[in-house]
């Protein structure tokens, strides 16, 4: 079967995003059992390129700096600062909805109005 080839590095392309997308979702998993794993790594090997040591110390501190973050992730001051900016998103939220909800029309009033008030115009 004959494909152009704009459409096979299309699907080339989604098979990659894909693939990589898998990898980077088990990223916290795999470092539980080995912290120096990571999956720009395992990639390197499975094309057989070199990894240079550059390399190993960019995902070493990207590693570091995601346990670091998951960790603060799970702190109850941070869970409840969460919670807090949920409640405001809904609060405001409604406020929006309620502004919508009155429609309200502004008017310069009628003509008998300003005669009752003793202004005219």
């Amino acid at each position: 079967m004959f494909r152009r080839k704009d459409m096979s590095l299309h699907r080339l392309h989604y098979v990659t995003s894909t693939n990589l997308g898998l990898l980077q979702s088990n990223m916290v998993w795999m470092t539980e059992d080995d912290p120096t794993y990571h999956w720009i790594l395992e990639l390197h090997s499975e094309l057989k390129l070199p990894v240079l040591d550059g390399i190993r110390q960019a995902c070493q501190a990207n590693n570091d700096r995601r346990k670091k973050k998951s960790e603060m992730n799970k702190q109850q001051t941070t869970k409840d600062q969460r919670s807090q900016m949920k409640l405001a998103r809904t609060l405001e939220n409604e406020k929006k909805q309620w502004n919508k909800e009155q429609a309200l029309i502004h008017t310069y009033g009628e003509e008998e109005d300003d005669l009752i008030c003793g202004r005219n115009f």
